[in-house]
């Protein structure tokens, strides 16, 4: 099955990624395993190797590698020094695109993810885990004081900052390239039928997925003239039948493109701009809404 291939492939990076982390995570991401998948306690962990790496940039900590930061750091850690990491982070810029020196700075959103998974490590340490005194490893909770902002947003300006960051170099698209280069050989031969027959319209509707942000209903109610391809963007109607329109990754367009040109061949669907974009078989070749 997919998922337990993902789940195999996430496993390895956490195992790795775990070798350079210090005994008290390493505790942590085996007490979390059951209730949390290792996608996300990866990237947990890849959050607490920047945080450790700032500690020791900023010699707030005095020590060789991440491996050696003591229990103790986390303790007595300062107030005023978790505030300024967080600042660190909130004023980070990453580059837009290989190709050019366009930066954008890192949204709130992306900062209030670093702030929920320290404040889960720091949970686990002060208050979930159990030591052999029988208390946990410490009680001082600097990121209880640590507030996460709510971020108001419409879906509009979700599904841009989505489209902004989803396929920064390339680690938001390897799920993407799991499906495409690696996925068939986890089935049988029966199901690789179908997976072959419907590879280009199930691989894009990953794509939009993930280059826009919409909801599964947007999706499947996506009629040709929805898509506006040089523009980059598709119409959706939003809950309460609100039209919206929202942009498009080139990527997403680009898997968009290479579906729609099979579409008719393989699913007998019509060209009409009020056809649906995603059909499916049934009842032999009878076009219906995916």
């Amino acid at each position: 099955m997919a998922v337990t291939r993902q789940h195999e492939y996430y496993e390895k990076r956490l195992e790795m990624i775990l070798k350079e982390m210090p005994d008290y995570v390493v505790k942590y991401v085996d007490d979390k395993l059951d209730i949390r998948s290792p996608l996300t306690l990866y990237n947990y962990v890849r959050d607490y190797k920047e945080f450790f790496n700032w500690l020791l940039s900023q010699q707030i900590v005095e020590c060789q590698s991440i491996k050696d930061i003591s229990i103790d750091s986390l303790e007595f850690l300062a107030l005023d020094d978790a505030n300024n990491y967080f600042k660190f982070i909130a004023r980070k810029k990453y580059k837009v695109s290989k190709k050019d020196d366009e930066t954008k700075q890192i949204d709130a959103k992306t900062v209030n993810r670093h702030k929920s998974s320290l404040r889960s490590l720091f949970k686990y340490l002060t208050i979930e885990a159990e030591v052999a005194s029988g208390k946990p490893y410490f009680e001082r909770n600097v990121m209880e004081k640590i507030p996460i902002k709510k971020v108001s947003e419409t879906m509009n300006e979700r599904a841009k900052k989505i489209t902004d960051k989803i396929f920064i170099e390339d680690k938001d698209i390897e799920f993407l390239e799991y499906v495409q280069n690696e996925y068939a050989a986890s089935l049988s031969p029966a199901e690789k039928k179908y997976y072959l027959r419907d590879k280009e319209r199930d691989f894009a509707i990953l794509s939009l997925f993930l280059g826009t942000g919409i909801r599964v209903n947007e999706l499947s109610n996506l009629r040709l003239k929805d898509i506006d391809f040089s523009g980059r963007e598709i119409s959706v109607i939003r809950k309460g039948g609100k039209k919206d329109t929202v942009s498009v990754t080139p990527s997403s367009l680009i898997d968009l493109e290479d579906y729609l040109t099979v579409r008719k061949e393989k699913y007998n669907a019509g060209d009409g701009e009020n056809e649906y974009v995603f059909v499916k078989y049934y009842n032999t070749y009878k076009k219906a809404p995916f």
